[in-house]
């Protein structure tokens, strides 16, 4: 890569992160960091459920300042569609309320942030609707 692509390319990434950390989101974030509270990045977890281990990494979980667990999911794409993470940020949010020992998923907001489009899209509710099978959820973690 030449000099000036990398540049480029480095400008691009600064204005990306400087999208998110000027979002709600980010000033969430940058506020649960100086508050002490739980803000984990690229947070790999091993958990065991059933017969089978789950690995992930989950790009950003924190918690707010009511107390509730945010997942946010960095995405590149070039476009914007978040339906097809859903499943994914399902079984994420499964995988965070075992590990944070929560009662109902449910308890733990989902938001994809486009960094592309500094866009940020909140999918909690669509996540709710789904009604995924054991079966499936299986398949997904």
């Amino acid at each position: 890569m030449s000099d000036s692509n990398f540049e480029k390319l480095c400008g691009v990434c600064r204005d990306m992160t400087q999208f998110f950390l000027d979002s709600e989101t980010g000033r969430a974030v940058t506020a649960a960091k100086k508050a002490g509270r739980f803000c984990k990045t690229e947070y790999a977890f091993k958990l065991l459920h059933d017969t089978f281990i789950i690995r992930g990494s989950i790009d950003l979980i924190f918690q707010d300042e009511q107390g509730k667990f945010v997942i946010v999911d960095y995405k590149t794409d070039q476009s914007i569609r978040p339906e097809i993470y859903y499943e994914q940020q399902s079984a994420y949010r499964f995988a965070a309320k075992e590990i944070l020992g929560l009662k109902d998923e449910k308890e733990i907001a989902l938001k994809l942030f486009f960094l592309r489009y500094a866009q940020e899209v909140d999918i909690t509710q669509k996540v709710d609707a789904l009604d995924l099978s054991g079966e499936l959820m299986q398949k997904l973690l």
